[in-house]
């Protein structure tokens, strides 16, 4: 643990540190700022800011890519963590950067990973979208990794039906 410290501080005074921030622990929106890197893979400085809808007839994720125009996800309440999750680790594995160098912020304020999530996602997974959560991540690495689905018939209709749908959404199939 003292060791990744020291790597953050080094990151931190390099300014070469992906960072997850809000503003307020009330917000809706999550920011996640990533850093000029000048050595393979070169990028341009990216900031992605997401904004996070609850509703029960709009509910989903808005985002913005840098200065482009918003785009919208659409999923399940219950969904929103999970994908802006992924989003986050699918960003550093691209940009080749250790996830658990990440820096979450909250009010301006350095917080650890645990206490940035459980302040800004408040939204309580029942036991049946715990199971969907579970059906959705392996739908979403058979995707990733050109593997095999999950057999529908070893789970629920409905749950594997949601998590299929929801996959669907997030990779704009």
């Amino acid at each position: 643990m003292a060791y990744t410290d020291e790597i953050k501080d080094f990151l931190q005074k390099n300014e070469y540190q992906v960072i997850v921030s809000s503003e307020d622990e009330n917000s809706d929106i999550l920011n996640i700022k990533i850093p000029q890197r000048k050595i393979e893979p070169v990028i341009e400085e990216i900031n992605i800011s997401y904004r996070c809808c609850y509703g029960d007839k709009e509910s989903g994720i808005y985002y913005i890519v840098s200065s482009s125009e918003e785009d919208f996800i659409k999923c399940s309440p219950f969904c929103i963590q999970e994908f802006i999750e992924l989003d986050i680790l699918r960003i550093c594995e691209r940009i080749e950067y250790d996830s658990s160098l990440v820096c979450f912020k909250l009010n301006g304020k350095t917080v650890t990973e645990k206490k940035f999530k459980d302040r800004f996602f408040k939204y309580q997974l029942t036991d049946k979208e715990q199971k969907i959560i579970f059906i959705l991540r392996l739908i979403i690495k058979s995707i990733e990794h050109n593997g095999e689905f999950p057999v529908k018939a070893d789970y629920d209709e409905e749950e594997y039906e949601s998590a299929y749908n929801n996959a669907k959404s997030f990779f704009g199939i």
